[in-house]
C-alpha cells in the first residue's frame, strides 16, 4: 500500500473544515433570512395597525361628525348682542384660584345649559364710544386697584 503523506492528509482535513464551515454558515444565514422575514411581518402588521388607526382617527375628528355631535349633546346657540360687553365693568377682576389639595378635591358635576336665554333689556342710554387707548388706561387703572 501506499502510504498516505502528511500533506494529503492536511489537504483532506482541510476540506473537511471547509465544509463544516460552509454548512455552518450556511445554516446561520438561513436563520437569519428567517428572523429578518418574521420581523419584516412585524412591521408590515404594525404599519397597517398605524394606517387603521390614522384612518379611524380621521373619521373621529371630522368636522360633519363633530359638528354632528356638538348639535346633539352641547345645545349651543349663537351670541346675541346683549352677551357682548359694552365696557370693562362686567369683566370680573383676576383672583388666583384656591389651592386645594388631590385629597380635598370633590368631583364636578355638570348641568346642561339651557338652549335659549333671555334677551337683557336694550341700553337705553349707550355709552359714547372711546379710542382704544382710553380702553386701554381704563382697564390698566381698574387692575391696579
Amino acid at each position: 500500500m501506499k502510504k498516505i503523506r502528511l500533506r494529503t492528509v492536511f489537504i483532506y482535513a482541510l476540506a473537511v473544515l471547509a465544509g463544516s464551515m460552509l454548512l455552518q454558515t450556511s445554516q446561520n444565514v438561513q436563520q437569519s433570512e428567517a428572523e429578518l422575514a418574521a420581523i419584516t411581518a412585524d412591521v408590515n402588521h404594525e404599519n397597517d395597525s398605524i394606517r387603521i388607526l390614522k384612518t379611524e382617527w380621521a373619521f373621529l375628528n371630522s368636522p360633519g361628525r363633530l359638528e354632528t355631535l356638538a348639535r346633539q349633546y352641547l345645545k349651543l346657540s349663537p351670541p346675541d348682542p346683549g352677551h357682548i360687553a359694552n365696557d370693562g365693568t362686567e369683566i370680573p377682576a383676576k383672583t388666583e384660584p384656591p389651592v386645594e389639595s388631590p385629597m380635598q378635591a370633590q368631583p364636578v358635576s355638570f348641568t346642561p345649559v339651557p338652549s335659549a336665554k333671555p334677551t337683557p333689556p336694550p341700553i337705553k342710554n349707550p355709552p359714547k364710544e372711546k379710542s382704544l387707548d382710553d380702553l386701554l388706561k381704563q382697564v390698566s387703572k381698574e387692575g391696579s386697584e
